[in-house]
């Protein structure tokens, strides 16, 4: 963790396979679905000069928590239910 920028530095030791990644290529922690382990995803970008060894990818994004998601979700929920009567409409 750098204390200076409040971010967390990360080195990837990436394999050799995979020796074609863009320059300009995005990074973001991801999830493997609601309870899964996180991962960096690595999301291509467009230039045509790649990666090398000690390249930094600088475009990055913070981990989403998908359980603060779920809990807004569950609120908005909550709150459209007793907005409306927390009722159904009678049919005439």
């Amino acid at each position: 963790f750098d204390t200076n920028t409040e971010r967390a530095k990360v080195w990837l030791r990436i394999n050799p396979r995979f020796n074609q990644i863009p320059a300009d290529s995005s990074a973001a922690i991801d999830t493997e679905g609601l309870l899964g382990g996180q991962y960096i995803a690595i999301s291509p970008g467009a230039m045509p000069t790649y990666l090398t060894n000690g390249s930094q990818i600088l475009e990055t994004q913070s981990a989403l928590v998908l359980e603060n998601l779920i809990n807004k979700f569950f609120a908005t929920e909550a709150n459209k239910s007793h907005g409306s009567g927390g009722g159904a409409k009678e049919s005439k």
